[in-house]
């Protein structure tokens, strides 16, 4: 039975670094492209033995995931298709990190195939998270001034209170440590 996991956090909470540990554990993947796009919009992982592992959005850059797709919808699509062809199913970014509504619709189209979801908040503390923002800013740019704070707290709040929304809908939702949510995922993995 394929699983779809949703990884959230806010800015520099490590999402997109987990999934690129996670990554890292299959043997080969293929790129699928749009028409149009110069990147991929995601990928499908394969090991020996094992399940596929269907990655939304693209890594080519240090910022990665969803954020690279410009339509909610085509996300939410994107993770439904690759779930119907039997992959497991990842997919992260900061711009889904707090919605609720979408997410209760693919919690119940996934129940209704038999199809496990979990949402998993990455419990990154806030000042880490603003830390690793102004550090990537500073290496993208040594000039840029630092990160404004109070976005950053801002997503950080909606973060959680998006979490708890969900899990008062049902939707199996964790919140976990960088490394809790690895090894976690891996096991899911089967990896």
């Amino acid at each position: 039975m394929p699983t779809i996991y949703n990884i959230r956090g806010t800015s520099g909470s490590g999402k997109t670094h987990l999934v690129r540990r996670l990554m890292e554990l299959y043997d080969r993947r293929v790129a699928y492209r749009r028409e149009g796009r110069k990147q991929p919009i995601g990928y499908v992982y394969h090991r020996e033995g094992g399940n596929a592992l269907a990655v939304v959005g693209h890594y080519e850059t240090a910022c990665g995931g969803c954020d690279t797709i410009p339509k909610m919808e085509d996300i939410f699509e994107l993770v439904k298709d690759s779930s119907t062809a039997g992959h497991d199913v990842l997919f992260e970014g900061l711009l889904i990190s707090a919605d609720v509504n979408r997410t209760e619709e693919l919690n119940r189209w996934a129940e209704a195939r038999g199809v496990r979801m979990e949402v998993i908040a990455l419990s990154t503390p806030l000042q880490e998270c603003i830390d690793s923002v102004n550090a990537r800013r500073h290496a993208r740019n040594p000039d840029l001034p630092p990160v404004k704070e109070k976005n950053t707290i801002s997503k950080f709040n909606g973060v959680k209170k998006s979490l708890e929304r969900l899990r008062q809908a049902g939707v199996e939702a964790y919140e976990l440590s960088r490394d809790e949510a690895f090894a976690h995922m891996r096991r899911g993995l089967e990896l």
